[in-house]
């Protein structure tokens, strides 16, 4: 589990039933790519009256030699150790999990896959300091140039500015708008979108590009305009909130709020 927050839905007991993901389906706990991660084991698992901790380790699947561990303290979490693992997206590690006694006896002993794969969240759930790394690593993109960026950190990076230039080329033909019309809306953004998180990851490779859910800002607070949305605000995109009164050309004075 990443550190700061609750265990992944998918491998609880309760999980609804529209978490199914194939990839996972053969897969006891997935590990997020250069986070601290702590253990956390399911509902049932090993907890007499004898249990001291968990040990568990992780080596690459079918490579005992390459291997890291840490130790669960379900009594005091201030004892628990995690994990820093400098994964890519679907390695595969073998998850070895321990029950040791008062005694320092291993009392049960299992093991499963464990997948790598980043975990998208959105984006007033994350952590404080996840949030501020997330939003630096993507400032970098309008920091810097793409040549000056790809000399930094490799041939694959993007700067917002090409970014920006490729969706305008897309949208702008006199034929149609590649970008928005038809069937190429999801297709061209989404693979915009995989750039730019590509990009960001190449900066640091331990955050995700989060979603926004908009209906969160009216179900959370009832008729929440926008322009006040937990999206915009100093720690993240800026404000667009608009001024108590402005001008327009003609001298006409407009109030708001």
């Amino acid at each position: 589990n990443r550190d700061g927050y609750s265990p992944n839905q998918y491998f609880l007991d309760d999980a609804p039933d529209y978490f199914s993901y194939a990839i996972l389906a053969h897969s006891i706990a997935v590990i997020e790519p250069y986070a601290d991660m702590y253990l956390y084991p399911k509902n049932g698992a090993y907890s007499g009256d004898d249990l001291s901790y968990f040990h568990y380790h992780l080596c690459v699947h079918d490579d005992t030699s390459d291997c890291v561990s840490g130790l669960y303290y379900s009594d005091d979490s201030t004892k628990s150790t995690s994990v820093n693992i400098q994964c890519s997206p679907h390695d595969k590690y073998t998850l070895t999990i321990n029950a040791i006694s008062i005694n320092n006896e291993v009392v049960v002993s299992t093991s499963g896959l464990a997948v790598c794969m980043y975990v998208r969240r959105e984006i007033r759930d994350l952590t404080e300091k996840d949030l501020s790394s997330t939003m630096i690593a993507m400032h970098e993109l309008w920091a810097v140039d793409s040549d000056t960026g790809k000399g930094i950190y490799g041939e694959d990076f993007i700067s917002a500015k090409n970014l920006l230039e490729m969706h305008y080329f897309q949208a702008s033909w006199r034929d149609t708008d590649h970008s928005h019309e038809g069937l190429a809306f999801l297709s061209h953004h989404l693979q915009m979108t995989n750039f730019f998180e590509d990009s960001v990851q190449l900066v640091d490779p331990s955050v995700t590009v989060p979603y926004w859910d908009y209906t969160r800002d009216s179900t959370e607070v009832t008729g929440l305009d926008v322009s006040y949305s937990p999206m915009y605000t100093n720690k993240t995109f800026g404000t667009i909130q608009p001024p108590k009164q402005w001008k327009y050309s003609n001298g006409d004075t407009v109030l708001s709020g």
